[in-house]
């Protein structure tokens, strides 16, 4: 029996887009806290895997990690931005993370997976932008 197409799956087809965000743990992070995913494909229901960006609280940490990087692929978020998120946050537009569809799927069945209201697009403009001008990524990433 072959697994389901996650492309058909009603809630995925619903929710996901490019600024959805979703919130679970992830087994190939060190922590085993659960963390927000933010979805930045241009069409992600179409693309073979979901590229995601990941929101920390852990702002100095993250500063320090990508200092050598450019500044504006660092994007903050305060309290109030996004109505989620109580604590000041950051995104690493230089760490991207590709996940399969079918881990949606697979979280949900777990009922592991929390599905949150879209990010604002401003943000994911920065976002979006921040990729873009990443050092790190590849053209052919940056297209997607």
């Amino acid at each position: 029996m072959t697994a389901p197409d996650p492309r058909r799956d009603p809630l995925l087809k619903l929710t996901l887009r490019c600024g959805s965000v979703y919130y679970f743990q992830d087994r190939h992070f060190s922590s085993g806290e659960p963390h927000y995913f933010i979805v930045i494909n241009a069409d992600p229901l179409c693309d073979v895997a979901l590229l995601l960006v990941v929101s920390s609280t852990k702002l100095q940490k993250v500063r320090e990690r990508c200092r050598n990087l450019p500044a504006d692929t660092l994007v903050y978020v305060a309290p109030g931005e996004y109505k989620e998120f109580s604590d000041p946050s950051i995104i690493d537009c230089n760490n991207i993370v590709e996940r399969p569809l079918s881990l949606l799927l697979e979280k949900r069945r777990e009922k592991k997976l929390g599905c949150l209201a879209d990010f604002p697009q401003v943000l994911l403009a920065k976002i979006i932008a921040g990729v873009h001008k990443s050092p790190i990524h590849k053209p052919a990433l940056k297209a997607r």
